[in-house]
C-alpha cells in the first residue's frame, strides 16, 4: 500500500480530530487559545493557501499546510497535524519519502520558513532536523509550556 498525497478540504478534518496524536492536540490546544480541535483545523484551512493531505488505506495520516506571514518578508509558517496512523513504522518511512517535495511545495516563493513546536513533540522534531530545519536555544513559554521555534531559510 501506498500513501496517498492530495490537496485538503474540510471534509477531512472530522478524520484527523478522530485520532489526532496527543502531543498534536496539546500543541493545538495551547497554541490557539484551547479551542475545540475542529474549530482550530478550521481557523487553520482560513489561514493557508496551501494545505494537503497524507492518506494510507483511506484514512488520514496527516493534515499539513502553509501559512503566510509576510508575503513582502518573505515568511511563511508550515505545520502539521498527525494521527496516531503517522507512527506505524511504513508509514512514517512513507510520509518521509515525500517529505523532501512537499517542503518545496510548502515553501515555494519564501525565503524564510518558521513556526513553533512542543519541546516533548520528539517526533517532530527528528523529522524536523531531518528536513534541514535549525531550532533557536531557547525556549518559549506558552500557557505554561515550553516551545522550540525552528526555522529554515528556503534556496532561491
Amino acid at each position: 500500500m501506498s500513501l496517498e498525497i492530495r490537496e485538503a478540504t474540510r471534509a477531512d478534518i472530522p478524520g484527523l480530530v478522530a485520532d489526532m496524536r496527543g502531543i498534536d492536540r496539546l500543541e493545538a490546544r495551547l497554541t490557539m487559545g484551547n479551542r475545540d480541535l475542529h474549530e482550530v483545523m478550521q481557523v487553520m484551512f482560513d489561514r493557508s493557501d496551501v494545505i494537503r493531505a497524507g492518506l494510507y488505506g483511506g484514512r488520514i495520516a496527516a493534515i499539513y499546510g502553509r501559512a503566510p506571514i509576510s508575503v513582502l518578508g518573505g515568511e511563511c509558517m508550515p505545520w502539521l497535524a498527525s494521527t496516531t496512523l503517522i507512527e506505524e513504522p511504513k508509514v512514517k518511512t512513507l510520509f518521509i519519502r515525500h517529505t523532501r517535495s512537499e517542503l518545496a511545495r510548502l515553501t515555494d516563493g519564501f525565503v524564510l520558513a518558521w513556526n513553533l513546536v512542543h519541546e516533548k513533540n520528539r517526533l517532530a522534531i527528528r523529522w524536523l532536523k531531518w528536513a534541514g530545519f535549525t531550532f533557536d536555544d531557547k525556549r518559549i513559554p506558552v500557557n505554561g509550556n515550553a516551545f522550540l521555534r525552528f526555522s529554515k531559510r528556503i534556496s532561491d
